[in-house]
């Protein structure tokens, strides 16, 4: 799955002295005493830190893309907190030259972890509580579809015809060097493709609900059987679910037969909607996402691979969908 992707910057690497001058405004004079870097996660830095006469432990992120980043992880929490699962945000700085933010530790394995573990009952347990988690996520609505600014309103809208995918595409295989990637035999191809399908992304054009744009294994803490917690809301914005379902199901071929069914009976549950035709819409939303993926810097063969691998399986076995 996608937590075996490289990193896409460089460890930020902080001594003791480091981390406690930045968890001062919440801890003053006390000191950080601990500190283990955090693999997950593929952009920002994060350490699991332990504080003098403190029980339990912290997570301290640095965030890479800077001030808007830790400013919008701020005011989600804020949004979501109440009907979401996620860790207490304690502090955040989005000013400061290193903008970071600190947050409770949550005890719980990873999505894959958990269902590395699982028999059936335990997959269906872990599916339901997924999707319901899902739907809970998109419940909240905004204006129209779009990237947020300050105070959660959109800055940047999205498009809310067929056009708009079709030109963000067209962008990151002409513009961004992911047809160099890809070959010019399958670029070619996927283009075609895309311009041919088209159709499908009609019916979920104009959505407007909060997605997070990164739900995969790495970012759901589970423990006994549910979502203790979902990590890394950075690439939120307002558009369709089907987004997260796509990022969810990605790897679809690899999960228990027993997960997918349950996440659809938790996510309807708990009002979750799907478009008609769902299945393929899915697909084709996140060829978005792996086109995007092949424009960024390369830190290594297994996302281009699996990028490639997910492009031409949803070329070739479309008509099963």
């Amino acid at each position: 799955m996608s937590q075996d992707w490289e990193r896409s910057y460089d460890f930020k690497q902080q001594d003791l002295e480091q981390l406690s001058e930045l968890v001062e405004p919440v801890f003053g004079e006390r000191r950080v005493v601990s500190a283990q870097p955090l693999s997950a996660g593929n952009i920002n830095t994060n350490y699991k830190i332990e504080v003098e006469d403190e029980p339990e432990p912290f997570v301290l992120r640095l965030y890479e893309r800077g001030a808007t980043v830790c400013r919008q992880e701020r005011e989600l929490y804020e949004l979501v907190h109440g009907r979401v699962p996620v860790p207490e945000l304690l502090y955040a700085d989005p000013d400061s030259s290193q903008p970071y933010s600190l947050s409770r530790w949550v005890e719980g394995d990873g999505l894959g972890v958990a269902l590395s573990k699982a028999g059936a009952a335990q997959a269906d347990e872990l599916g339901y509580s997924v999707g319901a988690t899902l739907a809970r996520i998109g419940s909240f609505q905004f204006e129209r579809p779009g990237f947020f600014g300050p105070g959660l309103q959109i800055y940047q809208p999205f498009g809310t015809t067929p056009q708009f995918f079709l030109g963000f595409i067209e962008n990151c295989l002409f513009q961004k060097g992911a047809d160099a990637r890809l070959g010019p035999a399958l670029a070619d191809r996927l283009w075609q493709f895309v311009r041919d399908q088209i159709g499908y992304i009609e019916a979920i054009a104009h959505e407007r609900r909060l997605v997070h744009s990164d739900y995969n294994a790495t970012n759901l803490l589970m423990r006994e059987g549910k979502v203790v917690a979902v990590l890394d809301w950075e690439w939120s914005h307002a558009g369709t679910p089907l987004t997260d379902i796509a990022i969810l199901l990605r790897f679809s071929d690899r999960l228990p037969a027993a997960f997918e069914p349950a996440f659809l009976r938790g996510y309807a549950e708990e009002g979750g909607l799907l478009p008609p035709e769902w299945r393929r819409t899915y697909r084709l939303l996140d060829l978005m996402n792996l086109c995007e993926f092949l424009t960024r810097p390369d830190r290594g063969d297994t996302r281009n691979q699996d990028c490639l691998n997910l492009i031409k399986h949803t070329i070739e076995n479309w008509a099963n969908l």
